[in-house]
């Protein structure tokens, strides 16, 4: 029984192989990837606009030849071509009845024009559709009443991180979380290699055969977990080796190591 898992295991060598190598490249890729992350302490500023939403629609309302409405109408650019309505709040009725997700996701801002006001519309689910909207409107006026060269920019600031938060963020070990997940995911991949032998085995009748012609089956199966715990082993090894070369801290001294 010894011999026929040894040249089993000698004819699928290539199996083997990979049962070693796949824990220890997802380990090292996990730890060379992990030690490039750095805590942040501040986020970069957001600049308020249309760009970063998908496939923006804007709406507009209002006396057509009016030149605020020209001028925030040519403010969207190419990119955010308007779409002009004869009522907003009934055509973002219609819009919200027929598509919800459609009505959030796509219409952002809107604006209305008359001989006195102008109205700053926008949707409440995204985070900055309230300044971006009177942005866009600040800057209709700006361009009419004083020189195209004038425009006002909105800019979010975040607050920074408190204290605490930075403290968890430096405790927080992304090392650990990571080997853990991802040499968990490795060793799935180990586990279901050491099946195959024995559906092949299963599938050939070579199983069947082994106990028609007498093989015990405490025999057959104590040979079958000894021999894969001797291959499960050289996966631990090489493991720890790989371990034991990076030198990560918390995985590099043998007490560590366990």
């Amino acid at each position: 029984m010894l011999l026929k898992k040894f040249f089993s295991t000698l004819r699928n060598w290539y199996l083997l192989i990979l049962q070693i190598a796949l824990p220890v490249a997802l380990l090292i890729i996990t730890v060379l990837t992990a030690r490039g992350y750095v805590p942040k302490s501040t986020f970069p500023s957001l600049k308020i606009s249309l760009d970063p939403y998908n496939e923006p629609v804007t709406l507009m309302a209002g006396i057509t030849n009016l030149s605020y409405y020209e001028t925030y109408r040519n403010n969207l650019g190419n990119d955010h071509q308007p779409l002009e309505v004869s009522d907003i709040a009934t055509e973002m009725s219609r819009l919200t009845s027929e598509s919800p997700a459609n009505a959030k996701r796509h219409y952002i801002v809107a604006a209305s024009f008359n001989e006195s006001t102008a109205t700053a519309w926008f949707n409440g689910d995204p985070y900055h559709s309230s300044p971006l909207s009177l942005s866009l409107v600040l800057n209709a006026f700006y361009k009419q009443k004083f020189d195209e060269t004038y425009s006002v920019t909105f800019i979010n600031h975040p607050l920074p991180l408190s204290l605490d938060i930075q403290l968890d963020n430096l405790q927080f070990n992304l090392m650990g979380f990571q080997i853990s997940v991802e040499l968990g995911f490795g060793m799935a991949f180990v586990a279901s290699f050491y099946i195959l032998f024995y559906i092949r085995e299963r599938v050939s009748k070579a199983k069947h055969l082994q106990f028609v012609s007498g093989v015990n089956v405490v025999v057959f199966w104590g040979t079958s977990f000894l021999c894969d715990m001797v291959t499960y082993l050289l996966t631990m090894i090489a493991i720890l080796i790989t371990f034991a070369a990076l030198q990560e801290d918390g995985y590099k001294t043998p007490d560590e190591l366990g």
